[in-house]
């Protein structure tokens, strides 16, 4: 018999209950979760880049882009690392999403 534990969420109190094989196979059969693309806030994203001397770059390949990108740019409040500017841009000029991101996420 395979034992695993149950937290009830108003109590806290934490009790053994009996699992199946079967429950066990279930569990371990389930897909790992998909991690979410990181989300920023527009200050610290730019902080960021302004800190690693990108700010320049990003906003002169921005404009290049037309109004709808630097619309998107100026007003909005935060970015994913997923958006399509975003993956534009940083593609356009070879730039490590993922380390700027990290930076950003670090400022206060």
């Amino acid at each position: 018999m395979y034992t695993g534990k149950s937290i009830n969420v108003i109590t806290g109190e934490v009790t053994d209950v009996a699992l199946t094989k079967n429950e066990i196979d279930a569990i371990h059969a389930m897909p790992e979760p998909t991690p979410q693309p990181r989300r920023i806030d527009a200050r610290r994203l730019r902080l960021a880049l302004l800190q690693l001397g990108l700010l320049d770059d990003i906003e002169s390949a921005i404009t290049s882009l037309g109004a709808a990108a630097k619309i998107e740019w100026e007003y909005a409040i935060s970015i994913q690392e997923d958006n399509l500017l975003c993956v534009a841009i940083t593609t356009q000029l070879g730039l490590d999403v993922d380390a700027i991101f990290t930076l950003a996420g670090s400022l206060l």
